[in-house]
C-alpha cells in the first residue's frame, strides 16, 4: 500500500515538470539543419579529346585472356596431387 501512495506522489510531483520540457526538435531554420530543397546538380568536367602522340588518361580494359585446355599429359600428376593428401604419411626412420 505504501509503494502505491510513493509512487501516486512522485507521478503526481513530476508531472508538471515533464511538461515544462521544452521540445527537442530544433526549428526548421535553425542552423546545421538538413535543407528543403538539394544542392544543385554539379556540373560535369568536360576532358580535352586525345591528340596524336597523346593517348587517353583512362583506357577500357580488355578481356582476360582464356586458360588453355590442359593436355592429357598433366592428368597423371593431376591424380597424384589429388591423392598425396590421403596417403599415411611414412614413419620416420630413426637410425641408431
Amino acid at each position: 500500500m505504501r509503494i502505491n501512495l510513493v509512487l501516486a506522489v512522485v507521478a503526481i510531483v513530476s508531472l508538471p515538470a515533464a511538461w515544462a520540457q521544452p521540445t527537442t526538435a530544433p526549428a526548421h531554420d535553425a542552423p546545421g539543419r538538413a535543407t528543403q530543397q538539394p544542392y544543385a546538380p554539379v556540373a560535369p568536367i568536360h576532358l580535352p579529346a586525345p591528340r596524336d602522340g597523346n593517348p587517353p588518361l583512362l583506357t577500357v580494359p580488355t578481356a582476360p585472356a582464356v586458360n588453355p585446355p590442359r593436355r592429357d599429359e598433366e592428368l597423371p600428376l593431376l591424380r597424384e596431387q589429388r591423392q598425396r593428401p590421403l596417403a599415411p604419411v611414412p614413419a620416420p626412420h630413426h637410425v641408431p
